[in-house]
């Protein structure tokens, strides 16, 4: 089944267990009897990313700025004064882009002098747990690391041409490994709009650690080997 049809059903959990511990907090029972409530917090967040890989000697030479798109909920549940362990779970955009001028043969047999623009997307669903220190009463400022894992949902490449204008997508889902991981840091802070809702602002940072073309294993001179790496800017409310 893919992580997409997943999704709903965790967050439709998320929200009847967070709704549970609200109604049962306000009926005065004794601590002892009261269930340890699992998610304290649940937030919903959504912003841009710039997206890159490394480890590309094309990207290195010929890689260029590329928006990808964040959007997900997390829940968090504190253990200490100060420490509270996050859970993440999110729709992210990945990928890069190459931009170089070459001589090329048009389909019409014209040699063209030119842009040639490859624009690689790959779409995954992420799972990622943070521990983070939370400072603050009012305003709440945060920061943490972690890590994350990634299912890839898709992919493909967008090629375009200075001549004749042609732009094709190909797909290419199959020349990637179907999941990817990798270390997260986070650094963020909240402020209350009401008694229950927070606004919340973040930067998300992520690396991969899992080499992403199938390929590059076994012909390495054909294809190159990549990483993921992805910085986000998150907005998002938390109650």
């Amino acid at each position: 089944m893919k992580l997409v049809k997943v999704l709903p059903i965790l967050v439709f959990m998320m929200l009847c267990e967070l709704t549970h511990a609200q109604h049962s907090k306000g009926k005065g029972l004794p601590d002892s009897l009261r269930r340890p409530r699992l998610i304290e917090t649940v937030e919903f967040f959504a912003g841009p990313s710039l997206v890159s890989v490394r480890g590309n000697e094309l990207y290195d030479k010929h890689g260029a700025t590329k928006i990808g798109w964040t959007a997900g909920v997390a829940v968090s549940k504190k253990f200490l004064r100060n420490l509270e362990l996050s859970a993440r779970f999110q729709w992210e955009q990945n990928g890069y882009l190459l931009r170089d001028e070459a001589e090329y043969d048009a389909p019409d047999g014209t040699q063209v002098l030119g842009k040639i623009t490859n624009d690689i997307i790959r779409n995954y669903l992420t799972i990622g747990l943070v521990p983070r220190f939370v400072f603050g009463r009012n305003f709440k400022f945060y920061l943490g690391a972690g890590g994350y894992v990634s299912f890839l949902q898709n992919a493909s490449t967008i090629n375009k041409y200075y001549y004749p204008g042609i732009i094709n997508r190909v797909e290419s889902t199959g020349y990637y490994f179907s999941h990817d991981a990798g270390l997260s840091v986070q650094l963020g802070g909240s402020y209350p709009v009401s008694n229950k809702l927070r606004l919340t602002l973040q930067v998300m940072g992520n690396d991969g650690l899992m080499q992403l073309v199938t390929l590059a294993n076994t012909n390495p001179s054909l294809w190159r080997p990549e990483w993921n790496r992805s910085v986000m800017f998150l907005l998002g409310v938390s109650f």
